[in-house]
Parts: structure tokens; sequence; C-alpha cells
């Protein structure tokens, strides 16, 4: 058997596109780690850049997820007064 909820439920978000700066700052950030990701590749071919290669790939990672989360309109978060 199932409690009755303690409120009523948060009312449904409408989807709005993500302002304009959002998305600018998110393919700018999409292209940094785009040249990120490239630089860890080529630096991980010569042996000098070995060592340079996993710090550009965890920045390529960072800044790829930085960047959908900018394209995406940024992040939500629940404004309920019950939660």
């Amino acid at each position: 058997m199932q409690a009755p909820a303690p409120h009523e439920p948060a009312p449904r978000e409408r989807f709005e596109p993500p302002a304009m700066a959002m998305v600018v700052r998110g393919v700018f950030l999409s292209a940094a780690a785009a040249m990120a990701a490239a630089g860890a590749v080529r630096s991980a071919r010569s042996l000098k850049g070995a060592l340079v290669a996993p710090p550009l790939a965890l920045a390529a990672l960072l800044l790829a997820w930085a960047g959908v989360i900018h394209l995406g309109g940024g992040e939500k978060f629940d404004d309920h007064p019950w939660v």
C-alpha cells in the first residue's frame, strides 16, 4: 500500500530554448574540447609529449562536458518548496 504524497507534485516545465549567450559559450567550449582532444592525440604519438597527453585528454573531457551543459540550456534545479 502506498502512502499519500505529503504535497502536490511540481508543475510541468515548458521547454524554453537556451539563451544565445549560452549557445555561443557552448559552441566555443565544444571547439576548445575538439582542439584539446586533437592536441592529446598528437602529443600521445610523440615520446616527449606523452606526459602532456593525459592532462590534455582530461581537459578535453571536461570542456566537452561543459559544452554540452551550455548547449542544453544550463543546469536545471528543482526549486519546488517541498524538496
